[in-house]
């Protein structure tokens, strides 16, 4: 998403196109983006967990909402620019019903329960979760919806990555004596991260049909955020007055501006290389965050590590590996 490292003044191109390029090249070009994606999306998430840690007072919607908010502060601007010179075609009505409604649910039950999970039992539990049900889901909804056929090599590397996620799991599972929360708290927080990841996966497979399909990156991009700020702000506001807003910490607000920043980056890579990626090969490339968080959970947060979570990383690894190769 690094919009303000080109060289040429912002909209003197249309940063929708494609370059020329290869076939080879650009599969590679997509791996490349997908794969920055996923490790800023990793980095942004342990920024999160950190604001919703025990001893937070920042509201999760407050969270969400400001970190959205820092893509259409950024990308905004970029996007009407480009509109207003026609640069980039205005997008069609079914673009924006099905971003739209896709981007509605990756906000309310994606980023918002992905959040309240990692709140209750940890990031290095929350993160395999939610991946392996983005990973499952993309994989059938990609088959049913883009028409996009499961390779050999990528169906082998899915279900080494499931093996390793379970693992992973269940290695993360035995350090739950440390989570301080009902059992029930528990069973809702794993079958919200689940959710949360089919909810992922639905705006995975809603950017890739509708960026090959010619339509500009930079709108998905802008109407996914503009949601999440439009809905959550509000509620924030909303659920905790502004007092609420007002007793945000400036460590705090450092950590969601960086966390949004993350996400940007993130986010911008993600759409635009996934107009030379598959669904499936993304979320391959994504179990990244898998390793990043459980390697985080461990060393910064204190969870639990165990043979069979160790075991599971390198089965994760081994997955990705295998089902990178474009």
């Amino acid at each position: 998403m690094p919009m303000a490292e080109t060289s040429s003044p912002i909209g003197a191109a249309d940063v929708s196109a494609p370059p020329v390029c290869s076939p080879a090249a650009a599969a590679w070009l997509g791996t490349l983006l997908v794969s920055y994606s996923a490790l800023g999306y990793a980095t942004a998430n342990l920024l999160l967990r950190v604001l919703v840690g025990p001893e937070s007072q920042t509201h999760p919607f407050w969270v969400i909402g400001i970190k959205e908010s820092v893509t259409v502060v950024l990308v905004g601007p970029v996007l009407v620019y480009q509109l207003a010179r026609r640069r980039i075609p205005i997008p069609t009505r079914r673009t924006l019903v099905t971003i739209g409604i896709t981007g509605m649910l990756t906000q309310l039950v994606g980023n918002i329960g992905f959040l309240w999970a990692m709140s209750k039992i940890g990031v290095a539990i929350v993160t395999p979760l939610t991946q392996a049900a983005c990973l499952i889901g993309s994989a059938l909804l990609g088959y049913i919806a883009l028409k996009e056929r499961v390779s050999l090599r990528s169906a082998v590397a899915i279900l080494i990555l499931i093996a390793g996620i379970v693992t992973l799991y269940w290695g993360a599972d035995t350090g739950l004596e440390g989570v301080h929360a009902p059992p029930w708290v528990i069973l809702v927080a794993v079958l919200i991260a689940v959710a949360a990841g089919i909810a992922y996966s639905t705006l995975v497979v809603a950017i890739r049909g509708n960026v090959t399909d010619d339509a500009s990156p930079l709108v998905v991009i802008v109407l996914v955020t503009l949601i999440g700020s439009l809905l959550l702000t509000p509620l924030a506001a909303w659920t905790t007055g502004l007092e609420g807003f007002r007793a945000i910490t400036a460590s705090h607000w450092r950590l969601m501006l960086g966390a949004g920043f993350l996400n940007c980056t993130a986010f911008i890579a993600l759409t635009f290389g996934l107009k030379w990626t598959s669904v499936v090969r993304a979320n391959i490339l994504s179990t990244a965050q898998i390793v990043v968080a459980a390697m985080a959970g461990w060393l910064f947060f204190g969870e639990a590590i165990t043979t069979a979570a160790v075991v599971g990383v390198a089965l994760t690894l081994s997955g990705m590996v295998l089902g990178s190769k474009p």
